[in-house]
């Protein structure tokens, strides 16, 4: 009689308590959203997208005058940016590329528009590449100065200028070959990375970076 009376009470009482709250926070490359990162001293000093689903975060670490790059893209196709010039020609060239969607790893660069994409340059640090499958963050820490002929971040980590010219490219294939996608070349109103507000030096930092 009755055999089913209340007999689920309760049954899954919390079983899944939150159980997919922002499931792929941790797993999915995002330049824009990788403050995780950050326990290790860095902190964010400028962001960028100048092409539609290439993302640029920069962060510095201010004891350990470290720069951290990172760039987020489709695992579908090369993609980087350069830095310090308003053409391809001059810029320090950061690329996530490989021989396919498995293999994908960061390339410093001299680029030359004449001579394209120009001369390799020494890895200037670390490196390491974060893939969902789809989707992929690639990541360069390496000194403010320059160690291997690229560019120099000191000036503006240490808040002596207020932003840099960049650029940015994609290509069609995984392999580093010419861009199917770019910026278009500014030399009135060129791109630039500027520092976020929040980026900020004071006397001991500039103090620490001019003596260093």
């Amino acid at each position: 009689t009755d055999p089913t009376t209340d007999p689920t009470t309760d049954p899954t009482s919390d079983p899944t308590s939150d159980p997919t709250a922002e499931p792929s926070a941790a797993t999915t490359p995002d330049a824009t959203t990788t403050t995780e990162l950050d326990d290790d001293g860095y902190e964010q000093c400028a962001t960028a997208e100048l092409i539609s689903g290439i993302k640029l975060n920069v962060q510095r670490n201010v004891d350990d005058q470290m720069v951290r790059i990172m760039m987020a893209g489709p695992n579908t196709a090369w993609f980087g940016y350069g830095f310090g010039s308003e053409i391809m020609t001059g810029a320090y060239g950061v690329t996530a590329e490989g021989a396919d969607a498995t293999s994908f790893g960061i390339r410093e660069r001299a680029l030359d528009s004449s001579d394209g994409p120009g001369a390799s340059l020494e890895a200037s640090g670390s490196t390491s590449v974060i893939s969902d499958g789809e989707s992929m963050l690639a990541i360069l820490e390496r000194p403010y100065s320059s160690t291997n002929g690229g560019f120099d971040f000191t000036d503006f980590m240490t808040c002596s200028i207020d932003n840099i010219n960049i650029i940015a490219a994609q290509g069609s294939t995984t392999t580093m070959e010419f861009h199917s996608i770019y910026t278009p070349r500014k030399t009135e109103d060129p791109e630039v990375l500027t520092r976020l507000s929040t980026c900020i030096c004071d006397d001991d930092n500039m103090e620490s970076s001019t003596t260093s």
